[in-house]
């Protein structure tokens, strides 16, 4: 608690309606479908839960925020920013 931390998400995943692999493993295909409906409404909770922003800048504050003898980050709760390079 209290850590950064890094979130990935595959682009398919957002997309219930796409093609199903044919032929491949039954744990494959599981991990692969399991709930994947529900990663849109996931991500929307952990955008309201957490603070978010580029890695560069979170692990800054929080190298900084350890250098100087502190737990405090710069990034406060709610300022959701999402970076896509």
């Amino acid at each position: 608690e209290g850590q950064p931390a890094i979130i990935y998400l595959h682009p398919w995943e957002f997309d219930p309606q796409q093609p199903r692999i044919k032929g491949a493993p039954l744990l494959t295909r599981f991990r692969h479908y399991n709930n994947i409906g529900k990663v849109t409404s996931r991500l929307d909770q952990l955008l309201q839960e957490f603070a978010f922003g580029p890695m560069c800048e979170v692990f800054a504050d929080y190298l900084g925020a350890e250098q100087n003898g502190t737990e405090e980050s710069k990034i406060e709760p709610g300022a959701t920013r999402i970076s896509v390079e």
